[in-house]
This record gives structure tokens, C-alpha cells and sequence, in this order.
């Protein structure tokens, strides 16, 4: 049966929930809600897939964001486990163990620590601002006034990174220094060449009024200054605080668990 405990997890409405007796149906709403609380968690990806509901939010990026995520997915593999995929028709039964399989990766390899390691030189504050005006279309008012409220919640996107990654400075999980060296620079010019990279918003269309234009490039240049702060202390706090704790060796078992780390991810990077 679905649980409260699960229901009031995913804080999405259900469509009216299938009899206990039917797999299939039971499994068709697991997957729904599955779906649904991706669409909501990661607001990105929503807008890769088109769903514009949530377009001026960013995926929470703080500690608080990280556990309540993994917490979700815990409840939700229980829920999953609960579902019989031998009475489940052999395409479904294919899907569970599939999604199954997905969950059960995260749930597991939570444990190692990987995600208190959230920047790379190609993962990071420094990577998504630039591409943030990638993210839609910039069709209508709707469209622009969206990425002003994203561009507004960039600072607080950095802060997340950073409690993160001080977390990972406290437990141990470090990258090694190699593949994270050159990461300042690339926060830099991030940052220098930001003003030019997100003006995308010099080029709205005739069809917005002057007056919605005006109240856009002025949210626009508001939003400019503080993101431009963040990247100064992220950069910062890389180069004082960061990067001197990483780590020299590359090798995986020199890492907390580092050996069933290293078979966890063998079992996230080969074939079903």
C-alpha cells in the first residue's frame, strides 16, 4: 500500500489511489509520483523537459536540500520494495527493476559521500550561471521574468554549494587536487565574463511592453551585483579553504570506504 509517511513525502497530489490488490495500477502511481517529485526537486530539469511550472526556482542546493532529497528517495524505496514485480506484466516488471535498480544506486552510495563533492572543472556554480540563459525558450513576459527570478536565487545556489562542500571538508570527502586545479580560474572568468554571458535579456521581443521591458532590465541589472559576490567569495573560498585540503592521491581507495566506493561505482557505470 502507499503510506502516509510516503504521501506526505512527495507533497504532490495523487491522482485517487489504486486498490492494494492491483500491482500494476500501484506501480503506474509510484512511477507518476516519481516523475512528478523530479519535475519539482530539480526545477532545471523540468525546463529541459518543457515544464515551465516552477521556471524562476533553482534545485536547492544546501545541506538541508541534499538530506531531504536522500530522505525522499529512502521513503520511496520502500514504498517500490513493497510492489510484487512477479505480478506485474513483463514490460512493467522490466520498468521496476529498472527504476528499482536506479534507486537503490542512490540510496545506497549515499553512504561514500560523492555528493559533498559538488564541483569539478565541469560541475558547479562556474558552469550552470553561464548556461543558465540555456535552460528555455524567451518567448514571452512569462519567459524573461522567470530568468530574473532564477539569476535572483543564484547567491543563495552558491551558499548551498559551499555548506556542502564545507561538509565534505569536515567528513573527509575531497576530491583529488588534480582534477579540481584549475577550478579558481574558471571561477574567474565565470565571473568576469558573466555581465556579457547573461545579457540575454537585452534582446526581448517587441511584443513585451516598454514599460514590462524597463521593470526586466532593471531586475536584470539588480540581479547582477550579487551573483557577482557570490562568485568572488565561492572563488575564495576555494582558493583559502578548499583547495589546499584536497586530496594528492587520484587513487579511490584513498578514500573513506574507498574500496566499496570504488565497487559501488562499478556497479552505477556497467550494464543491467
Amino acid at each position: 500500500m502507499i503510506s502516509s509517511l510516503f504521501l506526505a513525502a512527495t507533497a504532490l497530489a495523487l491522482a485517487p489511489l489504486p486498490v492494494e490488490d492491483d500491482p500494476q495500477a500501484l506501480f503506474a502511481a509510484l512511477v507518476q509520483a516519481h516523475d512528478d517529485w523530479r519535475l519539482t526537486v530539480y526545477p532545471e530539469y523540468a525546463l529541459r523537459r518543457g515544464v515551465e511550472d516552477r521556471a524562476g526556482e533553482l534545485t536547492d542546493s544546501s545541506l538541508a536540500g541534499v538530506h531531504k532529497r536522500q530522505a525522499w528517495c529512502e521513503r520511496f524505496l520502500e514504498e517500490l520494495r513493497a510492489v510484487d514485480p512477479a505480478k506485474l506484466p513483463a514490460a512493467d516488471a522490466r520498468d521496476y527493476f529498472l527504476l528499482r535498480r536506479d534507486i537503490e544506486l542512490g540510496v545506497d552510495g549515499f553512504r561514500f559521500g560523492a555528493w559533498m563533492m559538488p564541483v569539478s572543472g565541469r560541475s558547479g556554480p562556474h558552469q550552470e550561471i553561464p548556461q543558465m540563459g540555456d535552460l528555455a525558450t524567451f518567448a514571452d513576459l512569462d519567459d524573461y521574468e522567470a530568468y530574473v527570478k532564477r539569476l535572483q536565487g543564484v547567491p543563495g545556489s552558491v551558499i548551498g554549494t559551499i555548506e556542502v562542500m564545507r561538509a565534505g571538508l569536515e567528513s573527509g570527502a575531497m576530491p583529488p587536487k588534480v582534477t579540481v586545479a584549475q577550478v579558481p580560474l574558471q571561477i574567474r572568468a565565470a565571473r568576469t565574463s558573466m555581465r556579457d554571458t547573461l545579457r540575454r535579456l537585452m534582446s526581448m521581443p517587441k511584443s513585451i511592453a516598454a514599460e514590462d521591458r524597463a521593470r526586466l532590465e532593471s531586475g536584470f541589472a539588480r540581479a547582477l551585483d550579487p551573483i557577482d559576490t557570490a562568485l568572488t567569495e565561492f572563488e575564495a573560498f576555494f582558493i583559502t579553504e578548499y583547495l589546499p585540503k584536497c586530496r594528492e592521491s587520484i587513487g579511490a581507495s584513498d578514500m573513506k570506504e574507498g574500496a566499496a566506493w570504488y565497487a559501488h561505482q562499478l556497479r552505477v557505470h556497467t550494464t543491467t
